[in-house]
Order: structure tokens, then C-alpha cells, then sequence
């Protein structure tokens, strides 16, 4: 299934009927509230578009270079680079043979004449892709490799789910054909009673019904009005719809989650039909038949069923309950408001997209050859000029290094990645431009006049992202004029710097190497950086004022932990500005993975170091002889114990908002989570926080949407070693923990914290 246009329509057009259906609510008919689903079911069963527009879903998706791709390679068999680095589709058409011509009969002397040659299969080619790069044509190889396996897994799935659909809606009429009885009772279509039949439902132009509901009149009156109502809105057409629907589009989420809804909304339309012909005074009557219907068994219809159910599971009762026990009218301004909305929706996921230049603008030049083409040669690589040769080849080859799946970095960090135009290696964010490190671009900087490096910031994603996980080594050496390293959200396996006269500022924003970090520099101005094995520092940029500044920091890790270097302050500033008596110092930092706690610091003759304070090296030239020499540490982790519970006192707490079993399972959950979590730290006592603090913190809380809150109160203690490294040693009191009920009953830990 490689239609990525009917795909990304068709799901913002459910993403919008569903935003729909939470903003306007229980506002909403019943009945406009099942039809917006017609739309999205239309959509779903009809590919392609209705009308042109310049603005729509489709131009927007048609415009990303993925889409494009897959759109372009759909209907050929092969794709050619050519030399003018164009891409042209190959189409091969086979040829119905000539009819061979019957011989002559052959004179004396003479042989027969052969019947003529069947034709050769014609190929044709068009222009999909002018003044490609090599880089695109090979993106557009793999689309159309995956367009084959794609198309190949949807068929399967379709013949999956079709089957599925067959065996359990057969298996279903079987089961009700050899348990059903006829009832003599007023109907415009059959009346069966079913022995041991979970729920009513309407199914095959006949209605089924529970041995218990055919013995009791009012009900068997209300579950008919039901049933009828399915039948006059024409549901189990629907319903056959929705399954088509399934079967098509199996493998996109949002398309089940429309089902879902769907099916829940007709039996909402289905009550309002019921109660009208029963009339309101009904309609408590009817409310008491749906909640006895639904207490007798749990109903879970498998959703590719053509049968529709009055009870759908208690799950559904209090939505269905809820608009049964209130008549509502839709004001004008509501209906509307949502028509509007409906309207701006099917006006955008319907329509195409309108090319600028009118009619045939975007038909490629088609070619028929009578004979394949031949296999694309590799193309040379384009010169980056204005780009320095030797800064671009060092950042390429890092670009082009690939991940286990064959992800290169480049396609990593970049949203137009072409590994030959120094102008596309722009940082792709997601969202907002202000980024969670400050308003840091993610981009590279040349120098107008000699085309070198001058500045290189990659930064990924934005605050709630995960880091980019990438590969090989980053190896920045030789580059005169590079200024600044400004690296966010990144893990790589190695980083080698040296040779960089300029380089005034280097930072790691919450980046780390999985082998090492090695730094051979001058002295800098700001420094920060970290590695989870081996972090080296080497400085060779004294004397200043006559003071050494010829030195090496070599630090590794054992266990789980990371290891790092900074400078406090600006200390390494070349100019001799600094007061007397500064405290600008290189500073040694490790830090403990989850789980984990810092043990110590051990020198190259394994001897200890002063672990009571993190060891760091003064570099104002006022204080001291300045620094020289080698200095190698291993920081050592060890696994942390789990949080300790054992003798934790509960505190007794009396309450007017919850039951004693309730605090107690509350206190449980948080108990649970402490030993789990809350590695190094010992709980000692705990308990119900009162109604007072309840209430007070219900307003701000922005964890409550309609559930009921509990908040505890704790005392713990931090080991000196083996805690969260967040929390100093020493006692903590007064903790709060924020939970919340969930529908079943049970209570989940959200928040903690003063």
C-alpha cells in the first residue's frame, strides 16, 4: 500500500472528525454525530481527489520529498540515472506477437519461408525527477523496492482480515440459526429468541434477542425500538461499509480507532430512535432495560462484525446512560459552527492539488524505446564549491556514515540531506523554533571569503525529544578558522578535536560519546564536555604571563556512569583580565546511571582519590604556578540498592473522602514504585495527607480531570552513597505523593514532590 496521499488524507480527515467530536461534545446531536463518521467512510473507500486547490492536505503531503518519491516510482518497473542526472521511469508494455503468415507451399527446389517473429516488448520511459542528485535517485530505488514489499504485506492483510471477516460472521449466523426460535410477535422483519444469546442484534434483515428478553414485554418492546432504529439508519449497510474499510486500510491505527467510534456513536443514534418511537415517557424505562441488558455479561462484538448490538460492554454505559437521562436540543450556532467545521475539513482532505502552471503542467515526457534501458553508471560527486574541500570532506564523511538499518547521520539531522550541497546540512527540528538549550540554530557556518568552517552547531529535536542516536566518528582536525562546537541532544560513538587554532567554545548540551572524547586545543574560553567511557583533555597553550599551561586530564569510567570536563566560569580566557583571587577552574564531573552511584575517583596507581569533593584544576595565572603535567583518574560506579520499605511506619489518618482500603491500596502503589525506582534511599514513614491538603491542592492540580485525587505524605531517608544523586544525604520530610483513581478503582502514582 503505497498510496501515501489517500493515507495522510484520509488520516488528518479522522484526526479532524475526532477533534470535532471532543470540542463540541455532548452538544452534538446524536444523529450529526454518527453521519460525520459517512464522511471518513467515504474518504476511506474512495482514492484520489474531487477538485483542485492551491491549498489542501494533498499539496502539502505532495510536497515532502518521501511522497514524491513514492508517487513517482508508482506504475513503472525500473528507474535510470541519466548523464544529464535526470531520472526517468522505465515501463515495460508487452507486445501482442504478429500473427505469423502462413508460408506459401513450397515450388520444386525451393524452402519454405519462416513465419514471422513475435514482436519485442515495448518499453516506455518518462522524466520523473529533472537534475537529480545521485543521493535522490538512490532514496528512489529503495521507494520502489518498498513499494513492491509494501504491496505485497497489504495484500496479505487484506486476505487476512477478509477471511477473518467471513469465518466470524458465518460462524456467528450458524451459531444463531441452530439456537433460534421464531416469534409470533408484530414485526416488519423476522423475530428470533436465541438460547444463551449475550445481547440483541440485529443481523441478516432479522432480529435476535436473549431467551430472557423475549419473556418480559417491555423489554422485548425497547430492544425492538432498537433494533428498528439500527434497521431505518440503515447500520448494517454501514457496518458492512466500516468492515470494507478495515479490510483496506488494516495497518493504520487511526482507521480502527474510527471503527470504534463509529460503532459507538450508531448506538447512541440508535437510543435517540428508540426513545422517539417509544416516546419520552419511555425513556427512563429504556435507560433501566439498557443497564440490565449490560450488567448480565460483559460484550466485546469483534469489530469487524455485521451484526449490531444493543449492549456493548459497561465501558460504554455511562456515555450511552448519560445521554439517554437528559433530552438535548443543538442550538442553531452549534450546528453551524460544526458544519463549518465539517466543511473546512472535507474542503481540505478532499481536494488536490492545483498545479500553477494549468492543465498537463506536471505530465512527464514520455519516450517509447523498442528495448530496456540500460542500468544507470555511477555518477562523479559534485564539487561543494564555495565550500572548503577539506572541511566539507570531514563533516561528509561523518554524515555518510550509516546506523545498522542503513540510516545515514545525515538523513538523521537534516530535513533536505544531499551529501553534496553543503547548503541542505541545516538541523531539522521538530516544532517550535525556540529551542530547550536557548535560541540555538542547528546549522554550519562558512566563511564567504575562504569557503572554511567558522561555526558548527548540530542540535536535535527540542525539549521532550529523544537524543539522536548516531553513528561513527566525529573528527574535526585541521580547521583554521572554526570558532565554536555547539552539539545538543546527540550520542555518538567517538569525537577527536585538534588542530584548531580558533576555537574558542566547545560544548556538549546533553550529548555524550559511547567510546571517548578526546580534545587536543589550545586554551579555550568555555568548555563542556562528557563521554560514557574515556573523556581526554589535552592542553598545550602556555605559558601565559610566564605561567605553564602545558597539561592532560585522562579520565575513563567502570560500571555505569559518564565522565566529563568543564571549565568554571571563562577561566581560560588568553587575556590577563582576571581579578586577584579568582576561582576559575577546570573541573572534573561524573555522574552515576540509574541505578548506579559514583563510588570514587582512582589514580593511575589506583589509590583513591578525595571523593568528598570533585577534583578540579586552577588556571587563573594570579594563583598558584599555573599547570602542568599528566593527571589520569577512573571513576568507578557500582550498583545502588533498591529503595528500601522494610520498616516504613504508616501513618494513622482519619478521612471523609476516602475509605481506609482506599489509602491503604493508595500507599501500596507508592510503596511499589519506591522499591522500584528510588534506588539508595530508605522510606520510613508515610501516609494519608489529610482533607485539608486534598482540597487545598485539588485547584492547582494538573493532574485531575474529573477523577478523584489522593495526595500522601512521606519522610525518607538518602544514604551518603547509592542515592538519586538529585537529593543531598540526609533526611527528607514533608514529601508529597499525588495519585490519581482510575475508572476500575485502582490508584496510579502521577506526581511527588513539595
Amino acid at each position: 500500500m503505497t498510496d501515501l496521499i489517500w493515507i495522510i488524507t484520509s488520516s488528518v480527515l479522522i484526526l479532524a472528525v475526532i477533534a470535532i467530536r471532543q470540542i463540541f461534545g455532548k452538544k452534538l446531536s446524536a444523529g450529526l454525530r454518527y453521519a460525520l463518521w459517512a464522511i471518513v467512510l467515504v474518504r476511506l473507500l474512495i482514492p484520489g481527489t474531487v477538485f483542485s486547490s492551491p491549498v489542501s492536505v494533498h499539496g502539502a503531503a505532495e510536497s515532502t520529498e518521501i511522497v514524491q518519491n513514492f508517487e513517482a516510482v508508482r506504475g513503472v518497473d525500473a528507474i535510470a540515472y541519466t548523464e544529464a542526472g535526470s531520472i526517468e521511469g522505465v515501463t515495460r508494455h508487452a507486445v501482442s506477437p504478429a500473427q505469423p503468415e502462413i508460408p506459401p507451399a513450397p515450388s520444386h527446389g525451393t524452402a519454405p519461408t519462416s513465419p514471422t517473429a513475435p514482436a519485442a516488448p515495448a518499453v516506455v520511459t518518462s522524466t520523473l525527477v529533472e537534475q537529480a542528485t545521485p543521493q535522490r535517485f538512490t532514496r528512489m530505488q529503495t521507494a520502489l523496492k518498498l513499494r513492491d514489499i509494501l504491496n505485497y504485506c497489504w495484500l496479505i492483510g487484506m486476505g487476512l482480515f477478509t477471511l477473518f471477516f467471513v469465518f466470524t460472521n458465518v460462524r456467528f449466523y450458524l451459531r444463531l440459526r441452530s439456537r433460534r426460535k421464531r416469534l409470533d410477535i408484530e414485526s416488519p422483519v423476522p423475530v428470533y429468541s436465541v438460547e444463551k444469546l449475550e445481547s440483541s442484534c440485529f443481523f441478516l434483515r432479522s432480529i435476535y434477542v436473549s431467551a430472557p428478553t423475549a419473556a418480559q414485554a417491555d423489554r422485548l418492546r425497547c430492544v425492538m425500538e432498537h433494533e428498528l432504529a439500527h434497521r431505518r439508519h440503515g447500520d448494517q449497510i454501514f457496518a458492512l461499509l466500516r468492515s470494507a474499510a478495515l479490510i483496506l486500510h488494516w495497518y493504520n491505527p487511526l482507521v480502527w480507532l474510527a471503527a470504534l467510534l463509529s460503532r459507538r456513536d450508531s448506538e447512541l443514534f440508535a437510543d435517540a430512535g428508540a426513545i422517539a418511537r417509544l416516546g419520552e415517557a419511555e425513556r427512563e424505562n429504556y435507560g433501566m432495560t439498557l443497564i440490565e441488558l449490560s450488567a448480565l455479561r460483559p460484550i466485546n462484538a469483534p469489530i469487524l462484525s455485521a451484526a449490531t448490538t444493543m449492549a456493548n460492554g459497561k465501558r460504554e454505559l455511562k456515555n450511552r446512560i448519560t445521554h439517554i437521562a437528559k433530552k438535548r436540543r443543538m442550538s442553531f450556532a452549534i450546528a453551524a459552527a460544526v458544519l463549518l467545521a465539517v466543511a473546512a475539513a472535507v474542503f481540505f482532505t478532499f481536494a488536490g492539488c492545483k498545479s500553477p502552471e494549468g492543465p498537463g503542467a506536471d505530465v512527464p515526457d514520455v519516450k517509447v524505446t523498442d528495448a530496456p534501458t540500460e542500468e544507470p553508471t555511477e555518477q562523479p560527486t559534485k564539487d561543494p564549491f564555495p565550500y572548503d574541500e577539506h572541511d566539507c570532506a570531514a563533516l561528509r564523511s561523518f554524515f555518510e556514515t550509516a546506523d545498522e538499518n542503513g540510516v545515514r547521520n545525515g538523513e538523521k539531522l537534516f530535513a533536505q540531506y544531499d551529501p553534496d550541497d553543503p547548503g541542505s546540512w541545516f538541523t531539522s527540528f521538530d516544532g517550535d523554533e525556540e529551542r530547550y538549550w536557548g535560541n540555538e540554530s542547528g546549522k554550519l557556518y562558512w566563511s564567504s571569503e575562504t569557503g572554511r568552517l567558522t561555526r558548527l552547531e548540530l542540535v536535535y529535536g527540542n525539549e521532550t525529544s529523544e537524543r539522536a542516536a548516531l553513528s561513527g566518528r566525529l573528527e574535526l582536525t585541521g580547521m583554521p578558522e572554526l570558532e565554536k562546537v555547539y552539539l545538543g541532544k546527540l550520542v555518538l560513538d567517538d569525537i577527536v578535536i585538534s588542530a584548531v587554532p580558533q576555537l574558542s567554545s566547545l560544548q556538549f548540551n546533553q550529548t555524550t560519546t559511547r567510546s571517548e572524547t578526546v580534545v587536543s586545543l589550545d586554551i579555550l574560553d568555555e568548555l563542556y564536555i562528557e563521554s560514557a567511557q574515556h573523556c581526554r583533555l589535552v592542553y598545550s597553550g602556555g605559558p601565559i604571563s610566564g605561567k605553564p599551561f602545558d597539561f592532560t586530564i585522562d579520565l575513563s569510567t567502570e560500571g555505569g556512569g559518564t565522565v566529563g570536563i568543564y571549565s568554571h566560569g571563562k577561566a581560560l580566557e588568553k587575556e590577563q583580565n582576571h581579578a586577584e583571587g579568582s576561582s576559575d577552574k577546570v573541573v572534573v564531573m561524573c555522574g552515576a546511571y540509574e541505578g548506579m552511584y559514583f563510588d570514587n575517583l582512582y589514580d593511575a596507581n589506583g589509590a583513591p582519590a578525595d571523593a568528598e569533593a570533585t577534583p578540579h584544576y586552577c588556571l587563573n595565572p594570579g594563583e598558584g604556578e599555573g599547570l602542568e603535567g599528566e593527571f589520569i583518574y577512573k571513576a568507578v560506579f557500582l550498583p545502588a540498592a533498591p529503595g528500601n520499605t522494610e520498616n516504613v511506619r504508616i501513618i494513622p489518618k482519619e478521612s471523609e473522602l476516602f475509605t481506609e482500603e482506599e489509602i491503604a491500596e493508595a500507599i501500596e502503589v507508592v510503596l511499589a514504585d519506591f522499591r522500584k525506582d528510588w534506588w539508595g534511599c530508605t522510606l520510613t514513614e508515610i501516609g494519608y495527607a489529610g482533607d485539608d491538603a486534598v482540597r487545598a491542592y485539588q485547584p492547582y492540580s494538573p493532574w485531575t480531570n474529573g477523577e478523584r485525587m489522593m495526595m500522601l505524605i512521606s519522610s525518607f531517608e538518602v544514604a551518603e552513597r547509592g542515592a538519586d544523586q538529585s537529593f543531598e544525604p540526609g533526611t527528607w520530610r514533608d514529601w508529597n505523593w499525588i495519585l490519581i483513581q482510575q475508572e476500575d478503582g485502582s490508584w496510579v502514582h502521577v506526581d511527588h514532590g513539595y
